[in-house]
């Protein structure tokens, strides 16, 4: 939680390790310093280069993209398929609009992290092994696509 509240200003592990062993030197837990040593160790991650942070936060954004976009797919089959279903009135297609209008919007963020990733790498420079991670991204990305499709003809067909 320190280290984590470091690096949100800015710090190096080695850095929070450093100022945690001189801040807290008393810190003892059963006559040790088990989160001292702890912090001090985490000095290790300080090589891991900034290419890597940023190409490890990408990551972390793509996965926040998808999970959105699959969320607003589910709830496109919940609004377009469930609760028509449960209501047991006639009117049954405004849920189908809004249901499709979700599926669509989950399409789209699905499409866009991707894209939006893919433009990061280019522009870092990628090596040639990373290619092969990158396909199976775009594969990943097509087949949310298709599940998004799919939901969409589930919610339009009775």
């Amino acid at each position: 939680m320190v280290a984590t509240f470091g690096m949100a200003l800015g710090l190096a592990h080695a850095d929070v390790a450093q100022l945690v062993e001189r801040k807290l030197p008393k810190l003892e837990v059963a006559g040790s310093r088990p989160v001292v040593r702890f912090l001090a160790g985490l000095d290790r991650f300080s090589g891991v280069g900034e290419d890597r942070r940023t190409s490890l936060a990408a990551e972390r954004t793509l996965l926040a993209w998808w999970r959105t976009g699959f969320t607003a797919i589910a709830a496109a089959l919940a609004l377009g398929r469930v609760v028509p279903a449960l209501l047991h009135h006639s009117t049954r297609w405004p849920y189908v609009v809004v249901g499709t209008g979700f599926a669509i919007y989950g399409i789209a963020l699905i499409g866009f992290g991707t894209r939006r990733i893919r433009r990061l790498n280019r522009e870092m420079g990628i090596s040639e092994p990373d290619r092969a991670q990158e396909r199976l991204m775009l594969v990943l990305a097509a087949v949310g696509v298709a599940l998004g499709i799919a939901t969409i003809v589930l919610i339009l067909v009775q």
